[in-house]
């Protein structure tokens, strides 16, 4: 990358100092953690904000640009074969962390490397409930489904706890119940591994 090209991409010219430049890159790089504070944005969000980092790199080693260093927490995603409900609880506490790092985080490797982890988790999400589902939708359910329909964690975990059902009951509960947030969550799930094409890791 021409250094003309990597300082139009930060909106900067010939007559910026090097201050300015820093500033326009630490500035790029805030409007894409901007995406993942609130609420986490959909895989496709994800993978494109993937590929503006990885321009903001060249960016960065074209202009030489120092970054405040990032401190960032460890997260492995190893889960064990727990219940839905224990896995939710997991899925929370690994989801946060996530989000944390994203926070602290200033480098675009280290950035691209956590929203890879929240890509994944996602999967792990969706493949869980289709797993324990043991549902086929039909594609007049899906349609209802936006892409951009998200799982709410806590009201998911919280409708299990009321039904208190073993894990092995819930297909037969969702086959029969068509109204409950699970059977929604299912939908969602089921509509984001076909739109995103996800593969089950081996």
């Amino acid at each position: 990358m021409k250094k003309t090209e990597a300082l139009s991409v930060i909106n900067c010219n010939n007559d910026c100092t090097i201050e300015d430049i820093e500033d326009s890159f630490e500035l790029s790089i805030f409007a894409l953690k901007k995406k993942f504070i609130e609420r986490f944005p959909p895989i496709k969000i994800m993978l494109s904000t993937i590929e503006r980092l990885k321009r903001l790199k060249k960016v960065k080693n074209t202009l030489q640009i120092s970054v405040p260093i990032s401190t960032i927490k460890f997260i492995s995603l190893k889960f064990k074969d727990i219940s839905l409900n224990k896995f939710l609880k997991q899925y929370q506490i690994e989801a946060n962390s996530i989000k944390l790092n994203i926070a602290n985080v200033y480098e675009p490797t280290l950035f691209i490397e956590q929203i890879k982890l929240l890509i994944k988790l996602h999967q792990i999400l969706f493949f869980k409930l289709v797993d324990i589902a043991q549902y086929a939708p039909k594609d007049d359910e899906l349609t209802p489904i936006k892409l951009s329909e998200q799982i709410d964690i806590y009201k998911l975990n919280k409708e299990l706890l009321i039904l208190n059902k073993e894990d092995n009951k819930l297909s037969e509960y969702i086959s029969n119940v068509k109204t409950s947030y699970f059977y929604t969550c299912v939908l969602i799930a089921h509509k984001q591994i076909k739109y995103n094409g996800l593969r089950r890791e081996i």
